[in-house]
């Protein structure tokens, strides 16, 4: 069945790392050293060497650096989110070609909602040239929903869609993560798992039918 305009969607809410930029070896090395960094600030009683491979090895297993910090030693993640993101290089990521024009030229309501950190976020966006496409009020990052991951509570989810104030059945979350996307699903939302490379066919053709939520939609 064909959409009709009243069909097309809404509302964006984007993720950021990894999926408005792309990680590389280098940015995902600094976010290692990084997480090593903020497990000393933390107080953790290790030689930074033995951290730093601890960091690695949860990159690999859980592509999050300082999973094996809060797990394990029980650190409160509290502590070593602002200096986790203060350590890592914004210039390190990927650009993703004609993505800003691409954002720019959808006429949705858009927003960005992160398990980073508010200043992470304002620096990379300037890097890669988004930064005057998202206000401060249309970016909610871990802090603002009490430093709790997304993949675990839909607190900030909540707050977002509130925000937007689009119907659920129109509004798209877009992600990296599947473990991110549970809850959109949950709420009603088309979700988009972003793979390699951001496909931007596949984006327009969701905007144009969300309305039909199966389980396809999770991918």
């Amino acid at each position: 069945m064909n959409s009709s305009p009243h069909d097309k969607a809404e509302a964006i809410i984007w993720d950021l790392d990894n999926t408005l930029y792309r990680f590389t070896s280098e940015m995902k090395e600094d976010c290692n050293i990084a997480a090593a960094h903020a497990a000393i600030a933390a107080g953790i009683d290790k030689d930074f060497e033995e951290l730093l491979i601890e960091a690695r090895a949860s990159e690999k297993e859980y592509g999050y650096s300082l999973h094996n910090f809060v797990k394990e030693y029980g650190v409160p993640y509290s502590e070593m989110h602002h200096p986790f993101h203060e350590a890592i290089d914004e210039t390190k990521v990927d650009i993703i070609a004609g993505l800003p024009e691409f954002i720019e030229a959808l006429e949705l309501n858009q927003f960005i909602y992160t398990n980073a950190s508010r200043e992470w976020a304002d620096r990379v966006l300037k890097f890669i040239g988004l930064n005057h496409l998202f206000k401060d009020t249309q970016i909610l990052c871990m802090e603002d929903f009490n430093y709790e991951p997304k993949a675990r509570t839909d607190k900030g989810l909540s707050m977002v869609l509130d925000k937007l104030g689009s119907p659920k059945e129109k509004t798209i979350s877009i992600d990296d993560m599947e473990r991110n996307l549970l809850f959109p699903y949950i709420h009603g939302l088309k979700t988009i798992l972003v793979h390699d490379e951001f496909d931007a066919e596949h984006v327009l053709h969701e905007i144009e039918c969300p309305t039909r939520l199966s389980e396809t939609n999770l991918i």
